[in-house]
């Protein structure tokens, strides 16, 4: 077989096994791959990837690209670029943010419009659980949104909080499908009593936003949706969890039966609420971030395996959104742009500093969430016939992240000036290389992924 290209020359990293071996890749397809010893031959590109790590596209389950309505925060065309830039191969894209939310059949097909034409790598929808929309769950479904995201507490958006009930019958909807419910975990009375009582009290300094948030409050919304959807027998999924103790009753729940799923944020990972104090509104976001004890909890959690997935919950806004909260927190809008660092996230502080594995790695950012969106085999492995997306990774390169590095709409990023290990060189989207060392254009070329 003559293949459109091989990688070469790599260290071929896969959840289970890690070996030196070449990936030949056909029609967008991985169609070989073969011990270094079994070289394969015949090619229209060959990729050198000697003293590299070749992983599997990153799947990040959890962004905002804002497109159609807010495409002035972030478009699919600035949102997929950045995403390339970090190792992602396909993103699932949250209703929330965009205007029409997409909450109906209508509003899928709108948001579907803008990805088809500027989207550089591939694609899924969320559809959202409001208030009043149970009866739009099979039309969006018979669409091909993957999941659907309420929110318990207000989201300060085009978007209604679904209720215990809501909540409840949605969960009931997935029973026995592959679709499943998945939440923002906060209590609202508890983080509306406690915001009330900050702005009263003439607190606008960044943590009065996570005093008004704490851990209490998140971990109660948890266990509460823990019960919806152990008695309804339904699918559920946890949202940007950031309470480690949550991760052991998450363990539990899924013990006796419940199915369900958990996701941790890259910026969790990284930052802190001291970290929020010193430059303040970029890193506003709910939850919001915590201590340094809970920073190191929630990693040793990682290490457990108690964490499904990681993502980076990509929800950028313009400069003056947050300039806004410059002297009152409060004003501001709450979101981290953190699409492009998720791989280095866990290169630095997972692999290097803590001694992960890439395998384990691997599971975190592409098999775990393809398995979870009802699509592994086809995205998130490195095996025959599955799609050829693709990270070569350099384990060894040092670099601090500038805003020359930038490539999301909105020329902001809490991570500028921070220093990783490890940096990803290239990714490949259905065998076309779409990012090396720099994006390569490809608007247009990513697609629905189900």
């Amino acid at each position: 077989m003559k293949y459109d290209c091989i990688i070469k020359n790599g260290q071929i990293v896969t959840g289970e096994l890690t070996f030196l071996g070449s990936i030949g890749v056909k029609d967008g397809k991985i169609a070989g791959i073969a011990l270094q010893e079994q070289d394969l031959e015949g090619a229209e590109e060959i990729i050198d990837a000697s003293g590299k790590y070749v992983m599997a596209g990153v799947l990040d389950a959890h962004v905002h690209f804002n497109d159609p309505g807010r495409s002035h925060w972030e478009d699919w065309r600035c949102g997929t670029m950045a995403a390339a830039f970090g190792g992602t191969t396909c993103v699932a894209d949250m209703p929330i943010n965009s205007i029409p939310a997409l909450i109906d059949e209508k509003a899928f097909n709108e948001k579907l419009a803008q990805a088809k034409e500027k989207a550089n790598i591939d694609y899924i929808f969320w559809g959202g659980l409001v208030d009043d929309n149970l009866n739009e769950l099979s039309k969006m479904h018979q669409k091909g949104v993957v999941g659907y995201k309420a929110f318990m507490s207000s989201s300060g958006v085009e978007f209604t909080t679904a209720n215990d009930a809501i909540l409840y019958e949605g969960l009931k909807y997935t029973a026995g499908t592959s679709q499943f419910i998945g939440v923002h975990e906060e209590n609202d009375m508890v983080t509306a009593y406690y915001g009330r009582k900050m702005r009263e009290a003439g607190r606008g300094d960044a943590l009065s936003w996570v005093e008004a948030r704490p851990e209490i409050q998140e971990l109660e919304a948890i266990r509460r949706f823990l019960f919806w959807t152990e008695k309804s027998g339904g699918n559920g999924h946890l949202c940007h969890v950031s309470v480690p103790e949550a991760f052991d009753e998450i363990s539990q729940a899924k013990e006796k039966g419940v199915c369900v799923t958990a996701e941790l944020c890259a910026h969790y990972l990284w930052f802190t609420q001291d970290d929020f104090a010193k430059k303040g509104p970029i890193l506003k976001c709910a939850p919001p971030l915590r201590s340094k004890a809970c920073k190191e909890k929630l990693w040793q959690k990682v290490l457990e395996g108690k964490v499904d997935m990681i993502t980076s919950d990509h929800s950028p806004c313009t400069e003056e959104e947050k300039e806004k909260g410059k002297d009152n927190i409060w004003n501001a809008w709450g979101g981290v742009a953190g699409v492009q660092n998720i791989v280095h996230v866990l290169l630095t502080e997972g692999v290097h500093k803590r001694g992960m594995s890439l395998n384990q790695m691997t599971r975190l950012l592409s098999a775990n969430p393809s398995k979870r969106f009802g699509i592994y085999g086809k995205k998130g492995i490195i095996a025959p016939g599955a799609d050829a997306d693709l990270m070569i990774i350099d384990p060894d390169k040092k670099w601090t992240f500038t805003e020359s590095d930038i490539y999301t709409k909105c020329k902001i990023s809490p991570y500028v000036g921070e220093t990783f290990h490890g940096k990803v060189e290239r990714t490949i989207v259905r065998g076309r290389t779409v990012f090396d060392n720099q994006p390569v254009p490809a608007a247009g070329y990513g697609k629905y992924a189900l």
